[in-house]
This record gives C-alpha cells, sequence and structure tokens, in this order.
C-alpha cells in the first residue's frame, strides 16, 4: 500500500523511489544516485526502471539507456563505453538509485502523470526535508542531476544548506552533485554524449572514484 502525505491541505501518494536493487546498490563500490523530475504514476519510479532491464541485462528506452551509461561509467572510472556490451550497462543500472523530485500525486489522480514544472518545483519543495533524508540515507558516492542540477541547488540554497559550486558540479556534506542534461536530451544525437558526461565528471572524480 503506498504511503501519503498532506501537503497545503491535499492529500497526496508518495511514489516510491530508491535502489532499483537493494543488494546491488549495497555491494556497488560506487554508489551512483540520479535526481530526476519524472511524471511517474503511482507504482513507483524505482520499479519502473528496474523492469526496464531485460533478463539478457540490455536496457529498454533511450532516455534509460543514458541513465544507465552514466552508472556505468562513474562506477568505473569513466571508462569510454562506446565497445562494451550493452549488458554492462544493464548491470550498472541496477546497482545504482534514483530519487525523483515529482515524487507526489494527489489523491484520486494515481492513474495520471504529473508533469507540470511550476507544481513539481512547489511539490519538491515541500518534499525537500524528506528528500534530503533519503539522500542521507543512500549514503551516495555521486549524485547525476539529469536536468534538475539548478532545482537541486536552489532547494539546498533556500534552507541555508552550505553548497560549493564548481561550476560542472556542486559540493554537499562531501558528496558531489555533477550536472547533466536530461537523459531525453541524447535521444537519437549520441555521439558526444559520453564526452560531454566525461567533462562534467572528470572534475569531481577524486572525489567519489575507488
Amino acid at each position: 500500500m503506498s504511503s501519503t502525505v498532506t501537503i497545503d491541505g491535499q492529500e497526496c501518494v508518495i511514489v516510491p523511489d530508491g535502489p532499483l536493487d537493494q543488494d546491488a546498490y549495497d555491494k556497488a563500490p560506487v554508489k551512483v544516485v540520479h535526481i530526476l523530475k519524472e511524471a511517474t504514476k503511482s507504482d513507483g519510479l524505482a520499479g519502473k526502471l528496474l523492469e526496464n532491464i531485460r533478463k539478457d541485462g540490455t536496457v529498454k528506452w533511450r532516455i534509460w539507456k543514458v541513465t544507465a551509461r552514466r552508472s556505468y561509467a562513474l562506477q568505473n572510472g569513466l571508462r569510454p563505453w562506446d565497445s562494451l556490451s550493452p549488458e554492462a550497462f544493464g548491470q550498472a543500472f541496477r546497482a545504482s538509485a534514483v530519487l525523483n523530485l515529482n515524487d507526489t500525486i494527489p489523491c484520486g489522480k494515481e492513474d495520471r502523470f504529473t508533469s507540470d514544472t511550476e507544481g513539481v518545483a512547489r511539490f519538491a519543495g515541500l518534499r525537500w526535508p524528506d528528500t534530503r533524508e533519503k539522500i542521507t540515507q543512500l549514503r551516495p558516492s555521486v549524485v547525476v542531476c539529469g536536468g534538475t542540477y539548478e532545482l537541486a541547488t536552489r532547494l539546498f540554497r533556500d534552507r541555508g544548506e552550505a553548497v560549493q559550486d564548481q561550476g560542472d558540479f556542486f559540493v554537499w556534506e562531501g558528496i558531489p552533485f555533477i550536472k547533466a542534461f536530461h537523459p531525453s536530451f541524447w535521444g537519437r544525437r549520441h555521439s558526444d554524449e559520453y564526452e560531454e558526461f566525461r567533462q562534467r565528471s572528470l572534475k569531481a572524480m577524486p572525489l567519489f572514484a575507488r
């Protein structure tokens, strides 16, 4: 049964997120968390993404393939991914976690997708104490902000949190939060995808590399 929370006097369903596979995440030498703001139904983002890893280890849909490749790169010292088998990305993705800033749906609308930008930002702000606590519990080595970098930075700073902005990433409590395009940005145009992500991640690497 889904949990609920009252926001601005309205009861809302909390959409589950977190590790795709808890055991794989716990064993990962570099724990990667992706902060997204996805339009989801009430059955949850982490479960939805786990379903997108096929039995042979390959990943469905372009945007989740991008997210899986990012997980692989960060877990493997930014190793190039061009020559790898698709199964390697599925394994890396399974060992990562997702946090969704769009994690609440008003009760009675559980079968609908939520995507209003202003609404997402407002609810993300109201839900931020819980999201912050989830970040603390996950103890990530590195966080990828896929289209959420500016919003995440603002959510920390609006609450007086000390963040060290380094341009392509900021640091909070010793954890680097890397700025990245939303995975859908790459779609069909992925020729520069690896190099763009590598350049953004390289300076942060000493903080999370194993």
